[in-house]
């Protein structure tokens, strides 16, 4: 670290390790007051580290950490691999709204199937229309092309659903669906 740095840090810890002991800070399932950083090897009130979880502190500073941090982000900016935050907050917001749209939409289709299963308005091959292994109510999956229609299901083992989701596979025309 530089020095003017390494003199605030020492400055900052002296003026921490005073005002600790009045407020009695610990760590409440430790019980540590204090602990050393691993960087700058200086002793600071507990207060001043990270929490990794509840049981567990960082052993770096949050001086040294932030310290660390902005020399990352310089180092980041300088390659061109640094994200500004605003714009990726948005894609997020978009990425949200989408995954969003699209579960609920698969939800109100596997619901709508359920259904019209259980009040007998749709009628299923009992066998999987890939490999043409029969299939039960425990092991029966329903895959939907398009949730626009609901009710248009293609009739798979767990096996093959699985393989036409890992290679996105052309999708067989529609048989033994009865609305």
């Amino acid at each position: 670290m530089p020095a003017p740095l390494v003199k605030r840090v020492e400055e900052i810890s002296d003026h921490l390790l005073a005002t600790s002991a009045t407020l009695g800070n610990s760590h409440p399932v430790t019980g540590l007051t204090e602990r050393k950083c691993r960087t700058c090897h200086i002793t600071y009130p507990i207060k001043k580290f990270h929490r990794k979880n509840r049981t567990r502190i960082q052993t770096e500073c949050v001086l040294c950490a932030t310290h660390r941090h902005r020399l990352w982000v310089a180092a980041a900016k300088a390659r061109g691999t640094y994200k500004i935050r605003a714009h990726s907050r948005e894609l997020d917001r978009l990425y949200q709204r989408k995954h969003y749209n699209l579960t609920r939409a698969a939800g109100k289709a596997r619901r709508a199937v359920a259904i019209a299963l259980k009040k007998g308005r749709l009628l299923l091959s009992p066998v999987c229309e890939k490999c043409e292994r029969p299939v039960t109510l425990k092991t029966l999956n329903c895959h939907h092309p398009s949730y626009k229609h609901k009710l248009l299901v293609i009739v798979l083992c767990k096996k093959c659903h699985r393989w036409l989701h890992s290679v996105k596979a052309f999708v067989p025309p529609m048989k033994g669906i009865h609305n």
